[in-house]
């Protein structure tokens, strides 16, 4: 039964996570020096309407998603007078809690837990923890149970990771720690301060790697599919299974995708462990909201961007619709020249249209190859799985891989995927987190939820399916999920499905579903992004 994954958190395990200094400098550019080479001011056009009628802004941002957000604040704190256009009523995009079950349970709906907390800039750059942002690091990261009862659990602590794979192969405990020994340290001093840079020359990371042996190694690994990587390296199919499906939750990786084979040791160098926002991850929009508002960056909500103008082959402001029930009509929002003479402005870069060019970029993006499927639970009593007996810290995983026995049976689920057919709900990798509570008593805790990586669109089906198949569909996971969790299907109070249709409903960016919003390939990341200009 391949593939599937729930995610929980048990309250008594977990710390506030230590907000580690960041050494990285950040380039702060001076007004002037961005205002040159933007070519001007933005100059927001009302039309007589509101109180910023004839104002002029050095940057539009468009969505008050987390990205939208920190990039504006960022600008802002630089000393660039921003404003923020969001179609939707709150901020934050994908960062959204809700109580959609019972009062008291507050779901996450999409961004369930975030890695890179202690490694993040705008964790320090912008001082979220000073406006609120508090996170919990769940000391057991993933847990697989298996048909045979047995179970084996990764860690934050390496020596308890090596311990649960022991109890499968000596061997795999010696290579997994081998390998987290060998890179842990390259990853923090190359790799991570890549992760926060601009994207540099194909060639340039070949340059800086070849020079060492740990760089070399690296490299060869980057030729490679993680599924490559991992049965090089270990011996025991679970061990394989249970590593590669982090790579899909949340990283959006398949375990055959070329190239990405040097994700296996950032992973397991553990220097991006996924944490849980307490109160639910819409409190990371309320801190980068109040950090935004503080740099005294401006924003306008139930406005959504219609058409950015090109004029010149440059962008010079853009055109909006405002979403209220009250107002329809159409405003615009432009930018104009600033008082200076021409020969002080520098050329534009490309002599043709870059609005017709950024189009064809937009446009040649490839998707996600899979959508998500979540049944958000709200519980009377925590999962309890039967593997537990084996191994007790299943029942303290924060993610949970069920029906992923072996590589193929991961490789199965996508097959399906590709094929748009419906994979078997055993198959789920989307993550569920346990609560015994209702969050307004333990904060610490989110309720659980459980899904499964699916196609958008189902072959001989109607563009509607999911309407028609959804809470069939849910039925189903929930069976999956109560085969290794006996207790769990008397312990549901009330239940709220959450189909891929309703991912674009809810958040337009997140096209056909994709909750990565473009697939995490080697031709689509880094320098190779497809709207990279």
């Amino acid at each position: 039964m391949p593939g599937y994954n729930c995610m929980q958190i048990v309250a008594e395990d977990l710390d506030i996570v230590d907000k580690t200094p960041i050494k990285k400098k950040i380039w702060w550019p001076k007004r002037e020096e961005w205002v040159n080479k933007t070519q001007g001011f933005a100059e927001v056009q009302r039309k007589g309407v509101g109180d910023d009628h004839g104002a002029q802004y050095d940057v539009i941002v468009i969505g008050a998603g987390h990205n939208g957000l920190i990039a504006a604040t960022y600008l802002a704190k630089a000393g660039l007078k921003t404003i923020l256009f969001e179609r939707r009523l709150e901020a934050g995009g994908g960062l959204c809690t809700e109580e959609v079950t019972l009062p008291g349970f507050q779901h996450n709906l999409h961004s369930y837990f975030h890695d890179a907390v202690k490694i993040m800039p705008p964790m320090k750059d912008l001082e979220l923890e000073r406006y609120g942002m508090r996170y919990v690091c769940p000391p057991v990261q993933v847990g697989v149970p298996l048909a045979t009862a047995k179970a084996i659990t990764l860690h934050g602590d390496l020596e308890s990771t090596c311990k649960s794979i022991a109890r499968f192969s000596e061997h795999d405990a010696k290579a997994y720690r081998d390998m987290h020994n060998a890179y842990r340290e390259f990853i923090e001093v190359v790799v991570v301060p890549a992760l926060f840079s601009p994207a540099a020359k194909p060639s340039d990371p070949f340059r800086a790697l070849e020079g060492t042996p740990e760089g070399m190694d690296y490299l060869h690994l980057s030729r490679k599919s993680p599924r490559e990587v991992v049965e090089d390296v270990f011996d025991s199919d679970i061990v394989r299974a249970a590593i590669l499906f982090q790579l899909t939750v949340p990283r959006g990786v398949v375990a055959d995708y070329k190239g990405l084979g040097m994700l296996v040791p950032l992973m397991i160098s553990q220097v991006e462990q996924s944490h849980v926002a307490i109160g639910g991850s819409h409190s990371l929009a309320h801190s980068l909201w109040r950090s935004y508002l503080a740099a005294k960056g401006s924003i306008r909500g139930v406005h959504e961007v219609e058409k950015i103008i090109i004029e010149n082959g440059a962008a010079v402001g853009v055109k909006i619709r405002s979403v209220r029930a009250d107002d329809g009509g159409s405003r615009e929002h432009g930018r104009r020249q600033h008082d200076r003479p021409a020969s002080d402005l520098p050329p534009p870069r490309r002599s043709r249209t870059r609005g017709r060019e950024t189009s064809s970029q937009v446009d040649n993006v490839r998707l996600d190859e899979f959508s998500f499927f979540g049944v958000h639970l709200a519980l009377s009593e925590a999962p309890k799985f039967t593997s537990a007996g084996f191994d007790p810290d299943m029942n303290r995983a924060l993610k949970i891989g069920i029906g992923i026995d072996s590589v193929q049976n991961i490789l199965d689920v996508y097959e399906k995927v590709r094929n748009h057919k419906l994979p078997d709900p055993a198959g789920c990798t989307a993550p569920c987190r346990r609560s015994t509570t209702r969050l307004r008593r333990r904060p610490e805790c989110t309720p659980p939820s459980c899904g499964q990586h699916v196609p958008f669109r189902v072959a001989g089906e109607s563009d509607d399916v999911w309407d028609r198949i959804g809470e069939e569909y849910a039925d189903r996971c929930v069976e999956a999920f109560a085969r290794y969790a006996p207790n769990l299907k008397k312990s549901i109070l009330k239940r709220y499905v959450f189909t891929p249709l309703d991912i674009p409903r809810k958040l337009i960016n997140m096209r056909e579903g994709g909750v990565f919003m473009a697939r995490t390939s080697q031709d689509q990341i880094e320098s190779f992004a497809p709207c990279r200009k």
